[in-house]
């Protein structure tokens, strides 16, 4: 039997998944045309190569030898077929860069403010957790990556991580409020009490002195 956690998180990915296939439906179809375009080109372009190739013929080169041209002439189709191969490559290193730029694009496509209110209402209070965490940067819109890195959070176990979080910080806090303060300690404060105080110094005073005259005025007769 399922627990409700794991009934709930199967809900959750099947309405991002339908979100997202609203979402992607007109980029996948964009991408499947030029892919379907580029590929009948490609088969085009190929098949003219090796018709071309077959049609060529060595006969001006008799003045080589024979043998020359017999070897020209058998390595001919190889030698086409290489073309192709190098055409090949080139088209796929040209394809799958475009691809990826799509796929880049796409993922930065902006969610309408409407289907987040719609799938937020949806979804468990845990994903939207999930969803919060994995949109973060609250400057900028949620976008269908946004959407996508939150499956496939919620696949990998993420909401069972975010819940190990939230113990974990609640414990540490409720350590940190329980920890008690370390109380003074009372002979540092008896010492502290029974220094000696030095007294202050008594203030000096000089006394002014009248000066001494050490000659005698005779009265004048």
């Amino acid at each position: 039997m399922q627990t409700s956690s794991a009934k709930n998180q199967r809900q959750d990915i099947r309405a991002l998944n339908a979100v997202l296939l609203k979402l992607r439906t007109t980029g996948w179809l964009w991408r499947a045309i030029v892919l379907a375009i580029v590929f009948l080109i490609w088969l085009w372009i190929c098949q003219t190569i090796l018709v071309l190739g077959g049609q060529i013929t060595y006969e001006g080169l008799e003045s080589l030898g024979p043998e020359v041209v017999k070897i020209l002439t058998r390595i001919n189709p190889y030698v086409w077929w290489g073309v192709v191969v190098i055409v090949s490559l080139i088209v796929f290193s040209i394809v799958r860069s475009w691809f990826i730029l799509s796929s880049r694009r796409l993922r930065r496509k902006l969610v309408p403010v409407g289907e987040v209110q719609k799938l937020t209402a949806t979804l468990s209070p845990e994903s939207v957790q999930v969803l919060q965490w994995v949109w973060d940067a609250t400057l900028e819109p949620v976008t269908v990556g946004d959407l996508l890195s939150t499956r496939n959070e919620i696949r990998s176990g993420r909401i069972r991580k975010l819940a190990m979080v939230q113990a974990q910080k609640k414990a540490i806090q409720d350590a940190l409020s329980e920890t008690p303060v370390r109380p003074a300690d009372p002979k540092l404060e008896t010492r502290v009490a029974a220094a000696p105080i030095a007294p202050e110094p008594e203030p000096v005073i000089i006394a002014d002195k009248k000066p001494e005259t050490s000659e005698k005025i005779e009265p004048v007769l």
